[in-house]
């Protein structure tokens, strides 16, 4: 939702300057700077996005809108939790729609669940971990990269606008209409700007901000699948996983669970 927030912000700080200048955003319009540049940048994209991976791309962007994020403390709890049904030997059940993180936490206790070793298991998980992580770190890249591209079109199109300018100027057109051209010349390079800094590299940032929450989130996920590999006690578990996490996210399962058994 940040991502969203910033561009209302940014639609509403453009929207004062507008005002305050007493123009209107009409004057910013202009089809031969829209062709070049969202046609460019959308050019590109189709040789720079990991196009085979669309499921990912589909994914990450739409994370920008919806994405919440995940509570920390909400994964600890969950893990004591999941941890604490293990021992007791019931089955771990979560949706298919889930997290990754959460996803993760039920694979774990499975292959634990089917004789497999604690390394063998920190191994195959952490590989998840790496693979997740790596696949989705691509779009984040690509956006990144495609941000570069957008302002080399906007002074395209500016090039465009002059020489028409310079054409007319020629021809003897009048001062006045020099000027307007020029603004209209210039228009190409806002845009480019606008796309490069205010979409696409916010976005690429944004994504790689979530999916590092998610390789943070999974790591924990794994610290609980190695905990219930050892054999730990329930109390030292909860006081590793809190460790893990920030003061105000710790979580105290232990003195819950004795308060609901008496």
């Amino acid at each position: 939702m940040n991502f969203v927030t910033g561009i209302i912000l940014a639609v509403i700080s453009a929207v004062i300057a507008l005002e305050h200048l007493q123009q209107s955003v009409l004057q910013f319009f202009d089809i031969v700077a829209l062709s070049i540049v969202f046609g460019g940048t959308l050019a590109v994209s189709t040789i720079i996005l990991p196009w085979k991976d669309y499921r990912n791309i589909l994914k990450n962007v739409s994370r920008l809108f919806f994405y919440i994020g995940y509570n920390k403390r909400d994964i600890v709890n969950l893990g004591l939790v999941s941890l604490n049904n293990y021992k007791r030997g019931e089955k771990i059940q979560v949706p298919n729609d889930s997290p990754f993180h959460i996803l993760l936490l039920k694979d774990g206790f499975e292959l634990l669940q089917l004789g497999l070793q604690a390394q063998k298991v920190e191994a195959i998980l952490s590989e998840r971990i790496h693979h997740y992580y790596e696949s989705n770190k691509k779009v984040a890249d690509a956006i990144r990269s495609l941000a570069k591209y957008p302002p080399a079109f906007g002074l395209t199109g500016t090039v465009f606008g002059l020489v028409e300018l310079m054409k007319s100027v020629s021809q003897g057109m009048p001062a006045k209409e020099t000027g307007l051209k020029m603004a209209i010349a210039l228009v190409a390079t806002l845009y480019g700007l606008v796309i490069a800094n205010l979409f696409l590299n916010p976005a690429g940032e944004q994504i790689l901000k979530c999916l590092k929450s998610d390789k943070a989130l999974a790591d924990i996920s794994l610290q609980v699948i190695m905990l219930a590999a050892q054999n730990v006690s329930m109390l030292e578990s909860q006081e590793l996983l809190n460790s893990m996490v920030d003061q105000h996210e710790r979580v105290d399962f232990v003195s819950q669970q004795y308060l609901e058994a008496v």
